[in-house]
């Protein structure tokens, strides 16, 4: 008999195991780890200090900002000291910052994943109550499930990539729709250098979490899950950037589903009422916090 349990797991969980997965502590990691990458969000992210939402501020990149600090690199075709190598200069300055905000960040949150201490189930006080044959759609990119509740590889979908792959594509983004905005600016008058400089709608497009095209390429998983009558939300904060997801799993599961969702601190009313907006009843939805799903508890 198929499991008819979902978990939908997101960074609250693995914070509740002490695990130390905040995005601010993927910032400190990245100012130590590499200073150009830290140097370009500190001068062209919006809330430097603060990455607790950091997918989100990925759409609100000072584009305006990178491109024009990068015309201090275009040399006047007349200048005494023009060069070839003066015709890509532009171009190599946008690309200097747009792949410190997309490829390395992907690679610098590779690697501090991949260093996170993951704890064992044997004697851990937080352990929460959860039946591990289950199906699961982690929004982590951790390996706590497996390695904390044995749970197989199998039974998890994670929708945005899975640090114990054997080359893992991890997905960082936010729920921004890309435009051609800047490339739509260039015609006959436009300096050929600032033309190919213009990549930075390309850097748009490569942050986008394509939620929509993810779901559709995953259709088998989330057409599964019509016998799900039970739902457990733990640690997920359901801001808009996953808005599609919980969409299309509201669509697919049973309308009769009892969502069981966590909340901290002061967030159960928000929850509760983003929940409601996307569709689940308001008496088919049960607020717990994850320590009253400890065992034993």
């Amino acid at each position: 008999m198929p499991n008819k349990s979902l978990y939908v797991i997101g960074n609250g969980f693995d914070l509740h195991h002490d695990i130390k997965s905040r995005y601010s502590d993927f910032r400190s990691f990245v100012k130590i780890t590499d200073s150009s990458v830290w140097e370009v969000y500190e001068e062209y992210l919006p809330a430097a200090d603060d990455w607790s939402n950091l997918e989100e501020a990925l759409g609100y990149i000072d584009a305006e900002g990178i491109l024009d600090s990068s015309q201090n690199y275009l040399v006047g075709y007349g200048a005494d000291d023009w060069s070839d190598a003066n015709h890509h200069n532009y171009q190599w300055a946008v690309e200097e910052c747009t792949s410190a905000l997309s490829s390395k960040l992907i690679d610098l949150l590779t690697e501090w994943i991949d260093k996170l201490e993951i704890p064992r189930a044997k004697n851990l006080e937080s352990l929460l109550e959860i039946c591990n044959s289950a199906v699961f759609l982690s929004f982590n990119y951790t390996d706590t499930l497996l390695k904390t509740y044995n749970v197989k590889r199998e039974n998890i979908f994670f929708p945005h990539g899975f640090i114990g792959d054997d080359k893992p594509e991890l997905v960082l983004g936010h729920a921004w729709t890309p435009k051609n905005e800047y490339g739509d600016n260039v015609d006959e008058n436009t300096d050929v250098r600032v033309a190919e400089g213009l990549i930075i709608d390309d850097y748009f497009k490569s942050t986008f979490k394509p939620a929509d095209k993810i779901i559709e390429q995953n259709s088998g998983f989330f057409g599964n899950l019509s016998n799900i009558e039970k739902v457990f939300v733990l640690g997920h904060a359901l801001h808009e950037v996953d808005h599609l997801y919980f969409t299309e799993m509201i669509k697919q599961v049973s309308k009769n589903a009892i969502w069981t969702v966590s909340y901290y601190g002061d967030d159960l009313v928000r929850i509760e009422s983003e929940l409601e907006t996307l569709g689940v009843e308001r008496d088919k939805i049960r607020m717990v916090t994850l320590p009253s799903m400890k065992k034993n508890a």
